[in-house]
Parts: C-alpha cells; structure tokens; sequence
C-alpha cells in the first residue's frame, strides 16, 4: 500500500483540529500516513495548541509552526516577477502584510514526505465513515498525475446546490478492496454542464494529488493561507490545465464542520460558535464529538446546529451540550 502525506492547516482552533485528528486515526483505512500540521496561533491559544501536541506527537503528527514574519518586496521578488503573482500581491493587502514562510512549510512538507500522493485538509474536516482510496483511484492519478485528482467530501445523494447535474456526463467505477466497497465518479471539471463543487478543480479539504505534481503545480504560485492556496490554485488549475479530470466518491466519507470562522478574507458560511469559549473547553479536558444522526446525507455544508462534548477523564462516555457547559461563561 502506497505511503500518502497529509498536510493540515490550523488557527485559533485546537478543538476542531483535535476532532479532525481523531477522525483520521480512527477511520483512515491507510496504515503509512505521513502527517505535518502547518499552524499558527494568537497567545490567547498557546496553551491549547500546546495540550494537543502533548498528545498527538507522541502519536507521530509533526507540528512546524509559522513564523508569521511578513517578507518584504525585495525577498519576494524572485516570485513577483511573475505577472499573475504580482497581480495579487499589489491587489489584496492582506497579501503585501502577511506573507510569510506558509509557502515553503507547506512544500517542505510535501518534498520531505517523500510520499507519491498528497492532500490536504482544514482544520473543522471530519472523516465521517471508514475511508479507504481505492487502487482504481490511485492507477488513473498515476497515469495522468497532471490532470487526475480525487476527492472524498462528494457524494451523488447531494441536493440543492451540490446536485450532481443530470446532464453532466459521469464514469462509474465500483470497487471492491481491503474490505471496502464503493464507487468512484469520474467527470470532466471543465464540462460545460458542470456546476458548483463539481467544476472546482482544486481543493484544500480531502483532495489526492501526485505529490511530484502537485509541487510543480504550487511552485510558481505566491500564496500564504489555506484561503488563497486553494482561490488561486482554483485559478491557476483552470488556467494552466491541471487536475480536470476529477474523480470522486458517490458516498461522502468526509465532510466540513461550519462550526465558525477564524479567516476574514471569506465570509463562510457557519454557525458562530465562540472560538475562545471552545479553546475554554478544550483547556477544561472537554472533547468535541459530532453524532452520526446530525450530518444529513443530502447537504453539502454541516451547519451543527449544537456541539457535544465529551469529557475526557470520565470513563461513563456522557455527552454535554455546548449550551449546558458555557452557561456560567456568559457575562
């Protein structure tokens, strides 16, 4: 079985991450993992990113932290004489004050794996099911690792606004491997019946690409945040032509928890949830768990409309609402 590298991005959410964490050791069906956190934090959440390392090194999850140390024009301009970057960089702000050394942890991460597949994923991921990447997958991104990529956050039961299009001409590939069945959608992104998720070609949340692809994809790309790593690599897939030929799965394994926001450059959608009442909880031994019965097979987006929680040192399992535990914390 191949080895892959994960590389997850995290802020100001310890909490989310450390569900993210468990979902993966719990039901990643793949034994060789290599996974590199890439995080930073306000010191209000030091001590809570410092209670998760306690406990996920000792279980081999790598932690590089970013530096945050904006670099100047002249450090940056072996990149900015590029056109495309140069655009963005005199365009949005937010790019000239923050970029920092993002880029070459999330690369460096990739390159030092040494693992022929790639992906990534956000901090507020949940890996719903047991998920396993079939070899299906894994043969046709070897043999077109420039435009085949896999996603596991999709499903053919979506409806609304992730409705697969009736009219989009979709492959079927079932499996049946190390124990899983399943069947994996394969479409053209560009397709003009193409629409919504199903045209996005590139992605930060659960999507495998060839490791060596995938960084001669990024290099030439300035981007400093999961937020625009994945709005320019949208970008640059469609303009350069990579990762068209999509392949997905026809039942989710994994989906986003839009408990909130910790990013100002997106308004996404989520249910605001305080971050510092959940670092709160987090640093007071409490666990967040997520219920099978809350996700429905149909939307796109999970919108938790409560949060349970788990404290960790009680053997009974009993599960607390977020309401019922930040009583005594509202003013």
């Amino acid at each position: 079985m191949p080895k892959f590298c994960c590389v997850l991005f995290s802020y100001n959410r310890a909490i989310l991450l450390d569900l993210t964490l468990r979902s993966l050791a719990e039901k990643m069906i793949h034994p060789d993992i290599d996974y590199t956190v890439v995080y930073h934090c306000s010191a209000a959440h030091r001590e809570s990113y410092d209670t998760l390392m306690a406990e996920w090194q000792a279980k081999g999850i790598r932690f590089v932290l970013r530096d945050e140390r904006p670099r100047s024009f002249s450090q940056l301009i072996g990149m900015l004489v590029r056109p495309t970057n140069l655009y963005r960089y005199l365009r949005k702000p937010k790019m000239r004050r923050f970029v920092d050394n993002f880029k070459e942890l999330v690369e460096g991460a990739i390159r030092n794996s040494g693992a022929p597949f790639t992906f990534f994923s956000t901090d507020d991921q949940y890996v719903i099911s047991e998920t396993f990447i079939p070899k299906v997958v894994l043969d046709r991104i070897q043999a077109d690792p420039r435009h085949c990529s896999y996603r596991m956050g999709l499903s053919d039961r979506f409806t609304g606004r992730g409705t697969l299009p009736a009219d989009l001409q979709v492959t079927r590939l079932p499996f049946s491997e190390n124990g899983q069945e399943g069947t994996v959608l394969c479409w053209d992104a560009t397709a003009r019946e193409a629409t919504k998720i199903w045209e996005y070609s590139f992605n930060v949340d659960f999507q495998v690409y060839d490791s060596a692809v995938l960084l001669e994809f990024l290099k030439p790309i300035l981007y400093h945040m999961p937020t625009t790593l994945e709005a320019f690599g949208v970008k640059e897939s469609r303009s350069r032509n990579y990762f068209r030929a999509l392949l997905g799965t026809a039942e989710r394994t994994v989906v986003g928890v839009q408990a909130n926001n910790v990013q100002t450059m997106v308004n996404n959608p989520q249910m605001g949830y305080s971050p510092e009442k959940l670092r709160d909880l987090y640093e007071s031994g409490y666990r967040l768990v997520i219920k099978d019965s809350q996700i429905s097979s149909g939307q796109v987006l999970f919108m938790p409309e409560t949060l349970f929680f788990r404290k960790i040192d009680d053997a009974s399992g009993e599960l607390f609402e977020f309401s019922e535990l930040t009583k005594s914390m509202d003013p």
